[in-house]
């Protein structure tokens, strides 16, 4: 029967060889590791270095070529508005300043800071290279004006106060308006008192609050297109009745009316109107609240005439109200 030997020289030199195939092949496989992770970061450094360079280098094209470029120049603001305040105020309160770039002017910061501006509804605002820009202005319109008697000092003096109030009812300072449009441009005068307004809505920029004071507006606004305008004149208009406004002619008329429904109580006024003209009276007082048999009282003028009908200015502003 044979016999079988083992030799352990063998066996340990096979066990070297395996030893040694198994770190050869962890060598090999670190050093891929490394070289993939070396490849990784190269092309990550060489990707950044390209957007960076790329970045830069846009950055110099722009600005050499844009914002550095004498052809941007500014040399042209065109201003269109639609009141009475003069382009040149308009340019100031902008601070936009001719000679600089067009492209670098902010036109949203530009038209924020002009918006922010009571007198001012709304703006739009364009570029038109290579070096003018355009500017549309639409201003608050004011309609109605307020008189605001307070004390002020140590010694309590009486101070009063002039506002003009917009059709939307935005408080506006009577001052402000004054200096920044052109001479001779608006008649602030001629506008309705509005009285009974409480003090603590006369913030300038700011809306008035009441109800009331919101009917009033409307009501001078249907008054211009009504069958009364260029009749008569509304002097003041009292809104510290509830549901009801008592208006105060230059004529010396009080008429009383209510909030809803004001076209047809100025075309009821017209008719009263001129019945007092043939019966030759006036008015001095007409409810317009009440629906039927108008409440109404006369002033005998054995004499009265019709009087001439007045020329109503046109406003300066190119808004249309229908």
């Amino acid at each position: 029967m044979p016999r079988f030997t083992f030799n352990k020289n063998r066996i340990r030199r096979s066990d070297r060889d395996k030893l040694l195939e198994v770190r050869l092949r962890s060598s090999l496989v670190r050093a891929q590791r490394f070289k993939s992770v070396a490849t990784t970061l190269v092309s990550a450094f060489v990707v950044i270095a390209g957007l960076l360079l790329f970045w830069r280098g846009g950055e110099w094209v722009v600005d050499h070529m844009a914002f550095a470029n004498d052809d941007f120049t500014i040399r042209r603001v065109e201003i269109q508005t639609d009141g009475v305040i003069s382009a040149e105020q308009i340019r100031r309160w902008s601070s936009i300043v001719v000679g600089e770039n067009l492209l670098k002017i902010d036109l949203r910061e530009a038209r924020r800071d002009l918006e922010l501006n009571p007198l001012i509804e709304s703006v739009s605002m364009e570029r038109v290279p290579p070096s003018t820009l355009r500017m549309s202005v639409a201003e608050r319109e004011p309609i109605a004006r307020v008189r605001w008697y307070h004390s002020d000092g140590p010694d309590h003096r009486l101070i009063s106060d002039n506002f003009v109030i917009s059709e939307s009812g935005h408080v506006m300072l009577w001052s402000a308006f004054v200096a920044a449009s052109e001479p001779n441009s608006l008649d602030l005068e001629s506008l309705p008192v509005l009285e009974g307004i409480r003090d603590n809505e006369f913030r300038p920029g700011r809306r008035l609050e009441s109800s009331q004071a919101f009917a009033a507006l409307r009501l001078i606004r249907r008054f211009g297109l009504s069958p009364m305008a260029g009749l008569v004149d509304l002097a003041l208009i009292d809104v510290s009745f509830p549901r009801v406004l008592v208006v105060t002619t230059a004529q010396g008329h009080e008429i009383t009316f209510g909030v809803e429904e004001l076209d047809t109580q100025l075309v009821r006024w017209r008719v009263v109107h001129e019945a007092a003209l043939r019966g030759a009276r006036s008015i001095a007082y007409l409810d317009l609240s009440v629906t039927n048999n108008l409440p109404v009282r006369w002033h005998d003028t054995a004499s009265a005439a019709a009087p001439p009908k007045r020329v109503v200015k046109p406003s300066r502003y190119k808004k249309k109200h229908v």
